[in-house]
């Protein structure tokens, strides 16, 4: 597969397949293994879909809703996908077409058919979790299914450790203790630079080898630095000569794109196109674990603290100076974060797009509980193989097939470990009380609980405590901000822009959340409430680009 450059020469590209092989014999063994190899995973998938009908009638409606939208998608749709080429190949070589496989109609017919099914089945399913009872009804499937799987993994340890409670059962406690001081230490060295991610645990992403695309349209904007190891990388455009906006050649302020999970900086393509022109030069970074940047394949070794590691250590690099920080989902919670350790001459605009601040339970609602309830427990159970496809659907109906798989371009022909980064997000529940992190698992009877169920099997909830823990401090250096600006009479130095769009299903309920946390005299005078875009969901950079550019360019 190959990149080529489509419309603006320097940010969008797009999809195009390469043509097969010259040999027929080889290409006919190919494709012979490929639609075997497809059709044994397809009868699989059906299996799976046919033991929804095993169970009670009363529960098989709300069975096939919920369950088929789980893995079905994710299992038919790339299964259908390669059987409908598949089948186009055979067709096209049974009749003698094989050079013009563009113009045959009845290709185009049969794929504008699956599309449109497609399409349909996805839309059924974001429009049945839209619901609060469905959610409800899809956490009281999953949640058994969750708690199996993670026993079933559990099985070889629990004899093991069970045995010490006879005898040892302090040292239940003491692994418990020591794999979360281990834990709270690598966070803290990676937190400082000092962690050197292991050879043996980073997939290093090579620009121009066989581990990533060829030909990608920025490729030769692309730089990078090193993070405790690993090579993060951005995307670095300079307005040209007569790039600046009327003519004027005067220096325009950097900004700063910051994407969030299951994203890369593909994602502000649109948005970059616009403010180059308007004289700005723009940095895209890809946090480690997506994009272009380098892959690290623990899980646990995946931090929040990382991440803020990352944002510090790129604004020295390239020596940030009055800045405009623009953040998406997990990209704004990084940069709300790692403002308090960053220079203050660095950043002096802060713009938020569908974001958050971790939220205690009492600040969202119970619609909004059962959402991430389903998230994790989905993202558990498929553990690294959910399909992006459906994602990206379901938190955006109207995203293009081509743009779906430039999201999953990063990840393509590697492994499921590579994606520990967006796994470790999606794991981050937020909302979890804090009486279960702060008090509930300090208990001893808790600590010999996970002592017999295994330490290591609770790092993500020992990464969420650590989270609260930071959330505590963000929130309270917020809130000293605000009040320092109080007692000086003024307005802050550092203002913030927040834009949600209307139709997100997923985080419409922390708008107001971070609102509240940033300040209103925080905020821009001419947005103190923060924005709605009417028109855009959980991506208002694919959905309404120009309303992005416009605000941002109000912001600087």
């Amino acid at each position: 597969m190959t990149w080529t450059q489509t419309e603006s020469p320097a940010l969008n590209f797009s999809l195009e397949r390469e043509p097969p092989e010259n040999s027929e014999i080889l290409y006919s063994i190919r494709w012979l293994w490929g639609s075997v190899a497809q059709l044994v995973a397809f009868v699989q998938a059906l299996h799976k879909v046919l033991g929804i009908f095993l169970f009670p009638s009363k529960d098989r409606l709300r069975a096939v809703c919920l369950l088929v939208p789980t893995y079905v998608l994710q299992d038919l749709s790339r299964i259908f996908a390669t059987i409908r080429k598949s089948a186009y190949s055979l067709i096209l070589r049974w009749n003698g077409f094989i050079e013009d496989t563009q113009n045959c109609t009845r290709q185009r017919w049969l794929a504008f058919l699956w599309r449109a099914v497609q399409a349909i089945y996805e839309s059924i399913s974001a429009f049945l979790l839209s619901f609060t009872m469905c959610r409800f009804y899809a956490v009281c499937i999953l949640l058994p299914v969750y708690i199996s799987q993670q026993l079933y993994r559990r099985l070889p340890t629990i004899p093991r450790n069970f045995r010490c409670l006879i005898s040892r059962w302090n040292k239940l406690i003491g692994d418990t203790e020591a794999y979360r001081r281990q834990g709270s230490v690598q966070a803290q060295l990676q937190l400082e630079g000092k962690y050197i991610f292991p050879e043996t645990e980073v997939i290093r992403v090579n620009l121009s080898g066989k581990m990533w695309i060829n030909g990608i349209s920025w490729h030769d904007n692309v730089e990078e630095f090193v993070v405790c190891g690993a090579r993060a990388r951005y995307i670095h455009l300079r307005p040209t000569a007569n790039g600046a906006a009327n003519g004027s050649h005067s220096r325009k302020r950097p900004i700063v794109f910051l994407h969030g999970n299951r994203g890369w900086s593909y994602m502000w393509r649109k948005v970059m196109a616009k403010l180059l022109l308007e004289g700005h030069e723009l940095f895209a970074l890809d946090w480690l674990g997506h994009g272009l940047s380098d892959k690290p394949v623990q899980r646990d070794a995946m931090t929040f603290e990382l991440h803020i590691r990352t944002l510090t250590a790129f604004v020295n690099h390239v020596e940030l100076d009055n800045a405009i920080l623009v953040a998406h989902h997990w990209g704004g919670c990084v940069a709300l974060s790692a403002i308090p350790s960053l220079p203050s001459s660095s950043i002096s605009g802060l713009f938020l797009i569908n974001s958050f601040i971790p939220p205690r339970p009492r600040e969202i609602s119970i619609h909004c509980h059962l959402l991430h309830a389903v998230w994790f427990l989905l993202t558990a159970v498929l553990d690294g193989y959910a399909s992006q496809s459906s994602i990206a659907r379901f938190i955006s109906p109207h995203i293009s097939e081509r743009d779906v798989e430039c999201y999953e371009a990063p990840y393509q022909d590697l492994p499921a470990a590579t994606r520990s980064s967006a796994e470790r997000f999606s794991r981050h529940a937020p909302g979890i009380p804090h009486f279960i992190l702060r008090k509930l698992r300090e208990t001893q009877g808790w600590k010999l609980c996970e002592g017999i169920l295994g330490p290591r099997n609770f790092s993500d909830l020992n990464a969420l405590a650590l989270l609260s823990e930071r959330d505590d401090f963000v929130r309270s250096y917020w809130q000293s901000k605000r009040e320092e600006d109080l007692d000086e009479g003024m307005g802050s130095k550092l203002k913030t822009a927040i834009a949600f769009g209307a139709r997100d299903p997923l985080l419409k309920d922390y708008k107001d959340v971070l609102v509240r946390v940033v300040g209103k005299n925080n905020m821009v005078d001419w947005a103190p409430d923060g924005i709605w875009l009417p028109n855009a969901g959980h991506y208002p950079m694919e959905d309404s680009p120009d309303d992005i550019a416009q605000l941002i360019a109000r912001l600087c």
